[in-house]
């Protein structure tokens, strides 16, 4: 090759080495700009979220005191979620066990998912209630579950939870974590999709221990079986 030929291929090489490097610093820039928006919009549907629940939960408060009032027994709606958490290990357990513990994605000890609240979720619950325990909770320990243990299940890899991997699984049906959290809280159609994006919670054994014999129901002393709300009290002991 002359040495015109090599100059003119080195001026075309370095052009398209100068195009690449300037589409790559155009696109880091566009997601700079992306994160940021994603950050102002986090910190509104938290405000908006938060508000609407304390709203929720003061109006749930005076309809108790109303009933109370006229001596009328008031039976709250249960939430649309529940929290489960495996508590022992599959040591001697039936297949049957172990096949329900792995469809609920409870295939560790310390392991915790978020259940929808349905009768066959309920069924599949029951059939393991003495490897896990279980019970509701409130949308600020979603929340704080979340935003702590969070972690996205992208491609059948675990990763990083952000709103940016949020934003794009969902297509944006779904544009920051505040409102994947909203969507599991309300049990909106997107339920599923947004619980099963979230990698099963990997937990630290309780603060100060499980308190009893985990292996016994919480109704004798243990830890295993149905919490209902006092759950929260366990998976915050897990959480710190």
């Amino acid at each position: 090759m002359s040495t015109r030929g090599m100059t003119e291929a080195n001026e075309k090489r370095l052009a398209y080495e100068a195009k690449l490097e300037k589409m790559k610093e155009e696109a880091q820039r566009e997601f700079e700009e992306r994160v940021e928006r994603n950050k102002v919009l986090l910190k509104q549907k938290v405000e908006e979220y938060t508000q609407q629940y304390e709203n929720e939960k003061k109006a749930e408060e005076e309809k108790i005191k109303e009933y109370s009032s006229k001596n009328i027994f008031y039976a709250p709606k249960e939430p649309e979620f529940m929290l489960c958490v495996r508590v022992k290990g599959t040591n001697k357990v039936t297949p049957k066990v172990k096949k329900t513990l792995q469809l609920l994605r409870l295939t560790k000890p310390n392991h915790c998912v978020i259940l929808r609240n349905t009768l066959p979720i309920r069924k599949m619950v029951q059939k393991v209630k003495s490897y896990v325990a279980f019970g509701f909770s409130d949308y600020k320990l979603v929340r704080e579950l979340v935003y702590k243990r969070g972690m996205a299940k992208v491609n059948g890899a675990r990763n990083t939870l952000t709103n940016e991997a949020v934003e794009d699984h969902f297509g944006g049906e779904i544009k920051c974590v505040e409102e994947l959290v909203y969507q599991i809280v309300k049990g909106t159609d997107l339920f599923k999709k947004a619980a099963n994006f979230l990698w099963p919670f990997t937990l630290q054994p309780p603060r100060k221990g499980f308190g009893g014999r985990k292996i016994k129901d919480v109704v004798e002393g243990g830890s295993t079986g149905n919490h209902g709300f006092m759950i929260g009290d366990l998976i915050r002991r897990m959480i710190e």
